[in-house]
C-alpha cells in the first residue's frame, strides 16, 4: 500500500523579511530617564549624553548617570545637545534656557533671564550655537538673538533684512554655523536664503547663487549634515546634496522622501534617513531613482542618528529609547514578524545558486528557503503526525530533506523534492531514518549511512549490495579525500571506508576515539569537530589538538566549514574563527565571536559557508556574516580614574598628601569601549609598594593600611578583543609619615630619650653607690655579728670551761667540748665569707652553739629543734649569723638567771600560711624580758649588744632586698600572769629579689 504522501508543500514568499543586525536596545528599564529620546553626542573624554523628556543621561557603556532639576537642570526636557570648541556640552531645554556640563556639574547660563525674556512669550528655542568667542546664536520666530561673552544682547545681528515673519534656523558646522530664513508672504509663497557664517574670521557667506536659486524653490531647511566634500540639506520630504562646487559633472542632486525625514546621516557606505515611523531606510549610493536597500527599526520613529568615533551607530527613538549599532557586521534572522518558521536551526544546505534551505528542530512540518537577494521564502509542508524533518542531503543538484520514514518519489509535489534518481534496478533509495545519503566520488554509486540502523549501504549500478562488514556506528559526517578514500566521523570516533570495508582509524590514538559531530576535508588533511576536545585534525599523518587552552570558545563544537585557509567553527559558546598559516606543523590565529559582537545565539547548531557570507545556524535562529567585516575591535579603549576616596573623604586633586589615618584608599576607573559591551578587562597597580599588574573586571581597587610614602597608582583596561588602552591613567599621592617619625618628634624624642638616659643612668649610677654603701654596712655588721658571736665573755666562759673539766679530770668531756668549739669557730669564719648561707648550715652553727652553752651549764636545758618536713633546708638560703645572736640573747638573759633545772629552749623553721614567707623561731622559758626592767639591773650585764646588732643588720638588709626580713619579740606569760619566757619570730619573704 502507498504511503500516505510525505511533503504537500504549500508556498508562500516574504520579501525584504525580518532581516536585522543586532541592534543593542536601551530604555527605561535599563536605565534611561524616559524612552523619548531626542539627541545623543560623545563629549571629548568619550561618553555619550542622551537628551530626552525626563532628563539627560550620561552613558560610560555599563549604567546611565540621570541628570534632572535635582541636578542643576532648568526643567527636565532637553529637546537639544551641542558641543562646543571647549569641550563643553549645552543642554537646551524647551521653556527654560539653557545650560552647560563643565568640570564635573552642570552650570547654568549666566544669561538666561535675558535669553528667555528675548526669545519672548513662547521660549522657544528654534535652533542653537556657541562661537568659540562664547558668543550664544538662538533662533526664534522672527530672527537670531545674539549674546556675547559680556551679557550684551543684540538682536538680528547681521545685514539681511527680513521680517517679524521669518522663521530663521541655523545649524552647526566646523568653525561656525549655516543659518537660512523662512519668509511667509501674503500669498503664501515661501523663500529661503542660505547664508555661512564662520567665526574665524567673523564674516557671511551667502551660498552660492545656483544653490540659492534651488533651494528658493523649496521648503524650510530640517537639519543639516556634512560629509567629506558634500553638504546634506534635509527639507523635511526632500534631501539635498550640494558640493563644495557646481560642475557639469558636479551638479546638486535631491532625493525625494515618502514621509517627512526626521534625521539623516551620511556615512562611507551607507546614507541613513529617519523617516517618521518607518524606522531607518539605508540607501546605498544618493540619488531619487534609488531604492533603499535596507530597512531599520521598522515602526520607530527615529529623532536622531549619530556616529561615534569608534564607527558605532546611535539611533535615538522617540518611542522606544535607545538603539546602538556596534559595527554592521551579522544580521539576524528570527522568527518574529513572519520572519523564519522556526526558532532552533537542524541543518542548512546551499544550492548552486547560493539559496539557503533550513530545517528546524522546534518546526517539523516546515522548511525555509533564504534566497540570495536577502528575501525569505517560507514552505509549509502536510506530515503525518508520526513524522519528523531530520535533517538535508545534496545529491548533484538536488536538496533532498530527510524524515524518519520511507518516501515514494511519486508523492513528491514540491519542485524542489526531485525524486532520488532511479538506479538501473529500478530500485529507490528509501528509508532515510536519522541518516544522510553521501555521493561518492567513484563511479555513479551513493552510500546511505544510517545513524540508527548502525548500517553502511552502497548503492551502485546495476546492483545492490551491503557493506560485508557491517559496523554498529552511530555516524554524523562523512567526506572523502583527494584518493576517493571516504571518511566517517562517529560517536565511535574516526573510520575509513576504503575497498567496500569499512576499518576504525588508528585506534590506538585517544584523540580519534572520541565522538565527533562534524567533518571537513581538505586535500589529505582531515578536520573533525569533537564534542569534547574542540578540533582534532590530521596532517601528514600527524594528530593534531585546537583546544580551550589554545583559545577556541568551546571544547564542544557541533559544526565547521573549511573556507580559504579559514575553519569557522560553531561551537555551545560562540563562533571561532581559524586562520591557518601552516598545517604540519600547525601554526594559526583564532578570532572567537558571540552575542556581544551581534550573534542572536552563542548555542551554534550548523556552519554554512558561501563565498564571503557565514551562516551560523543558532538555537534562536540566523545569522549571516559577511566574512570581511567581522573584524577585531582595535580600538584601544580609553581610560580614566573616576573617584578617589579615603574611609572619611573624596579626594579631587592631581596630587594629593594624605595624613597618616588616611591610610586606606579606593580608587574608582572606568575604560570607555562601547563596542565591548561592558566585557573590559583592567589591571593595575601600585608603584612603590608592588610594581607587580593585578587583573581585574571590577571597577575598583582597594588598598588598606598603607604605609607613609610617595605612591603612584596606574590602571590600563582591554577591550573585548584583548587591545590594551594606549597609555595609563594614573595619579599620585603621599601619605604623611605619623607624627612620630616627623623630624621635630624625632628631635623632642631624641633629647627626651638622652635626658631619660642621663637620669636614668644617674639614678643607677646613685642606686649603685648606695647599694655599695649598703654592702658595706652589710659586711660591717655581719663583721660586727662575728664579733658579738666571738665575743671576749664568750671565749673567756669557753675556755674557763674546757679549764674546768680539765681541773675534774674530765677528759672526755673537755675533748668533746674543745672539739665542738674548735667546729664552731670553723665554721662561724667559714660562713662569714659569705653574703648567704644554706638554712642547714645556719642549723649546724646554731647547734654547736647551744650544746656547748648546755655543757657549760651541765646540760641544764632541754633544747628542742623542730624542722617543717617541706622545708628543703639545702636549698633555702639565709644571711649567716642571724640567728646566733638571738639564742645567745635566750641563754644569757633568759634562762641563765633563772633558778631551777627546768630550763627549755626551742628552735622551730617552717612556712608561713602563704608558703612565701619563711619563720624562725626562738622560744625560751626564761625570766623574760620585763623582769629585767624591774629589778633594774646594770645594763652593763644585761644590755643584750648582738641584739642591737642584728636589729641593725636586719634594717640593712631591707634596704638591700626592699625590706624582706621581719623580726618580732613576744614577751611570754604564765597563768599568773608572771613572765614566762620570751618568743622571738624572724621571718623572710622568699621573694624574686631575694632569691
Amino acid at each position: 500500500m502507498k504511503i500516505i504522501a510525505l511533503f504537500l508543500s504549500c508556498l508562500f514568499c516574504i520579501s525584504a523579511a525580518s532581516q536585522q543586525p543586532r541592534f543593542v536596545h536601551y530604555t527605561a528599564e535599563e536605565g534611561l530617564p524616559s524612552n523619548e529620546v531626542y539627541e545623543t553626542v560623545q563629549d571629548e573624554q568619550g561618553y555619550l549624553w542622551i537628551a530626552t523628556d525626563g532628563g539627560v543621561a550620561r552613558f560610560n557603556g555599563y549604567n546611565f548617570e540621570k541628570f534632572t532639576i535635582d541636578e542643576g537642570l532648568p526643567e527636565n526636557v532637553v529637546i537639544d545637545l551641542f558641543k562646543d570648541s571647549k569641550g563643553r556640552i549645552w543642554f537646551v531645554t524647551l521653556s527654560k534656557g539653557i545650560c552647560y556640563w563643565q568640570n564635573g556639574a552642570i552650570h547654568q547660563y549666566v544669561y538666561n533671564d535675558m535669553l528667555i525674556n528675548k526669545l519672548g512669550s513662547s521660549n522657544v528655542v528654534h535652533s542653537f550655537h556657541v562661537s568659540i568667542f562664547d558668543e550664544v546664536f538662538i533662533t526664534k520666530h522672527g530672527g537670531i538673538v545674539k549674546i556675547d561673552s559680556t551679557g550684551k544682547a543684540e538682536e538680528n545681528p547681521f545685514k539681511e533684512a527680513y521680517t517679524d515673519s521669518s522663521w530663521i534656523y541655523l545649524h552647526s558646522v566646523e568653525n561656525g554655523f549655516v543659518y537660512e530664513f523662512y519668509i511667509g508672504t501674503q500669498s503664501g509663497d515661501q523663500k529661503q536664503t542660505p547664508y555661512l557664517h564662520i567665526d574665524k574670521p567673523a564674516v557671511d557667506f551667502k551660498l552660492k547663487k545656483d544653490q540659492m536659486t534651488f533651494l528658493s524653490t523649496l521648503k524650510m531647511l530640517h537639519s543639516y549634515h556634512r560629509w567629506q566634500t558634500n553638504t546634506y540639506v534635509n527639507l523635511g520630504r526632500v534631501i539635498l546634496e550640494l558640493p563644495d562646487s557646481t560642475t557639469p559633472t558636479n551638479t546638486i542632486r535631491s532625493m525625494d522622501i515618502a514621509d517627512a525625514a526626521l534625521s539623516m546621516l551620511k556615512t562611507d557606505k551607507y546614507f541613513f534617513v529617519g523617516e517618521g515611523l518607518k524606522g531607518v531606510k539605508l540607501y546605498r549610493s544618493f540619488s531619487n531613482e534609488n531604492k533603499p536597500e535596507k530597512v531599520w527599526l521598522r515602526g520607530e520613529s527615529i529623532a536622531d542618528i549619530y556616529q561615534d568615533k569608534d564607527g558605532g551607530l546611535w539611533f535615538s527613538s522617540l518611542l522606544n529609547g535607545l538603539y546602538y549599532l556596534p559595527k554592521e557586521a551579522v544580521y539576524n534572522y528570527t522568527n518574529e514578524e513572519k520572519g523564519l518558521s522556526g526558532s532552533s536551526i537542524l541543518d542548512m544546505e546551499a544550492d548552486n545558486e547560493g539559496n539557503i534551505y533550513i530545517v528546524y528542530r522546534d518546526v517539523k512540518a516546515a522548511y525555509d528557503v533564504l534566497q540570495n537577494n536577502g528575501d525569505l521564502n517560507r514552505h509549509k509542508l502536510e506530515l503525518a503526525t508520526y513524522q519528523t524533518i531530520t535533517g538535508l542531503t545534496k545529491i548533484g543538484d538536488t536538496i533532498f530533506i530527510k524524515n524518519n520514514t520511507d518516501s515514494d518519489p511519486d508523492d513528491l509535489k514540491d519542485p524542489i523534492f526531485l525524486s532520488l534518481q532511479k538506479l538501473d534496478n529500478g530500485r529507490y533509495l528509501g528509508r532515510m531514518r536519522n541518516g544522510f545519503i553521501f555521493p561518492w566520488k567513484k563511479g555513479s554509486g551513493y552510500i546511505f549511512f544510517s545513524k540508527l540502523f548502525s548500517s553502511v549501504l552502497l548503492i551502485s549500478p546495476p546492483e545492490e549490495r551491503n557493506i560485508s562488514n557491517k559496523q554498529r556506528l552511530r555516524v554524523n559526517d562523512a567526506r572523502s579525500d583527494i584518493n576517493n578514500n571516504v571518511w566517517i566521523v562517529a560517536n565511535e570516533g574516526l573510520w575509513q571506508f576504503k575497498d567496500s570495508l569499512i576499518a576504525q582509524y588508528d585506534p590506538d590514538e585517544p584523540l580519534l576515539n572520541i565522538r565527533f559531530n562534524s567533518l571537513e576535508v581538505q586535500g589529505q588533511n582531515l578536520f573533525m569537530a569533537s564534542n569534547e576536545q574542540g578540533i582534532v585534525f590530521k596532517a601528514d599523518e600527524a594528530i593534531w589538538n585546537i583546544s580551550e587552552k589554545n583559545g577556541l570558545a568551546s571544547n564542544k563544537v557541533n559544526s565547521i566549514d573549511f573556507h580559504q585557509n579559514t575553519l569557522w567553527c560553531g561551537t555551545s559558546n560562540g563562533l571561532s574563527k581559524i586562520v591557518f598559516s601552516s598545517f604540519s606543523p600547525p601554526q594559526y590565529t583564532i578570532e572567537n565571536y558571540n552575542k556581544d559582537d551581534g550573534l542572536i545565539s552563542n548555542s551554534i547548531n550548523k556552519i554554512l559557508v558561501i563565498d564571503s557570507l557565514v551562516y551560523v545556524g543558532t538555537e534562536k535562529g540566523l545569522s549571516v556574516i559577511r566574512s570581511g567585516s567581522l573584524q577585531p575591535l582595535i580600538t584601544p579603549p580609553d581610560i580614566y580614574i573616576t573617584g578617589i576616596r579615603t574611609a572619611d573623604s573624596v579626594i579631587k586633586q592631581e596630587f594629593i598628601h594624605l595624613n597618616y589615618s588616611q591610610n586606606d584608599i579606593s580608587v574608582s576607573f572606568l575604560g570607555l569601549s562601547y563596542p565591548s559591551l561592558g566585557s573590559i578587562n583592567y589591571k593595575y597597580r601600585l608603584k612603590n609598594l608592588d610594581d607587580k599588574w593585578h587583573y581585574t573586571r571590577s571597577l575598583n581597587a582597594e588598598y588598606n593600611y598603607l604605609p607613609h610614602g610617595h605612591y603612584t597608582f596606574e590602571v590600563l583596561a582591554q577591550n573585548k578583543d584583548g587591545v590594551w588602552s594606549n597609555k595609563t591613567a594614573s595619579f599620585s599621592f603621599a601619605i604623611k609619615p605619623p607624627v612620630w617619625l616627623s623630624w621635630w618628634f624625632i628631635s623632642l624624642f631624641v633629647l627626651f630619650t638622652l635626658g631619660v638616659v642621663m637620669s636614668v643612668s644617674y639614678w643607677i649610677i646613685l642606686a649603685q653607690k648606695r647599694r655599695s654603701r649598703l654592702k658595706l654596712r652589710i659586711i660591717r655588721s655581719e663583721q660586727m655579728a662575728l664579733q658579738a658571736q666571738m665575743n671576749p665573755h664568750f671565749m673567756f666562759n669557753a675556755l674557763n670551761s674546757i679549764q674546768s673539766f680539765n681541773a675534774k679530770n674530765e677528759k672526755k668531756k673537755a675533748a668533746r667540748y674543745l672539739s665542738d668549739f674548735s667546729s664552731l669557730i670553723r665554721k662561724s669564719l667559714y660562713n662569714s665569707a659569705s653574703s648567704r648561707i644554706s638554712l642547714e648550715e645556719e642549723i649546724e652553727v646554731l647547734r654547736l652553739y647551744v650544746e656547748l652553752e648546755n655543757m657549760r651549764m651541765e646540760n641544764s636545758i632541754e633544747f628542742q629543734l623542730q624542722i617543717d618536713p617541706e622545708l628543703n633546708i639545702e636549698e633555702l638560703k639565709i644571711p649567716p649569723m642571724i640567728l646566733q645572736p638571738i639564742i645567745e640573747n635566750a641563754i644569757w638573759h633568759g634562762l641563765s638567771p633563772k633558778k631551777g633545772n627546768c630550763l627549755m629552749l626551742k628552735l622551730q623553721f617552717s612556712w608561713l600560711p602563704s608558703k612565701e614567707s619563711l619563720l624562725c623561731v626562738v622560744q625560751d622559758n626564761g625570766v623574760g624580758r620585763s623582769s629585767h626592767i624591774n629589778e633594774g639591773k646594770s645594763k652593763d650585764v644585761h644590755k643584750s649588744i648582738g641584739l642591737k646588732n642584728i636589729q641593725d643588720r636586719i634594717s640593712l638588709l631591707n634596704s638591700y632586698y626592699s625590706n624582706v626580713f621581719r623580726l618580732t619579740i613576744i614577751d611570754l606569760f604564765d597563768e599568773a600572769q608572771q613572765p614566762g619566757g620570751t618568743r622571738v619570730e624572724f621571718s623572710i619573704h622568699m621573694t624574686k629579689n631575694y632569691r
